[in-house]
């Protein structure tokens, strides 16, 4: 597995390039995961939440709404950690936020 620009990441993510998102997961879900299980989750949560970050990311990119001026997995995680608040919002408070 070699080495992406963050240039090339958010090209394979939005032609959904399946060796990009191996990369992607491969790189930048093992420190997802691991703050979501320090945060009350599941690895099933962990999941969830990567998924939600990726499927942002991509919305974005079709509305040409993402200039990065960070690693592509500071993106993913700073994503990761607002949907994963807004989870435990959610069931701490029994509401749809």
């Amino acid at each position: 597995m070699g080495k992406y620009s963050n240039q090339e990441v958010l090209f394979g993510i939005e032609s959904r390039d399946k060796k990009i998102a191996e990369y992607v997961y491969l790189k930048c879900f093992p420190g997802v995961r691991h703050n979501v299980l320090l945060n009350s989750g599941t690895n099933e949560d962990a999941k969830d939440v990567f998924n939600d970050a990726i499927l942002i990311v991509y919305r974005k990119l079709e509305k040409k709404q993402i200039v990065l001026s960070c690693d592509f997995c500071s993106l993913i995680y700073s994503i990761c950690k607002n949907v994963w608040l807004k989870a435990l919002e959610k069931e701490e408070w029994g509401t749809d936020i």
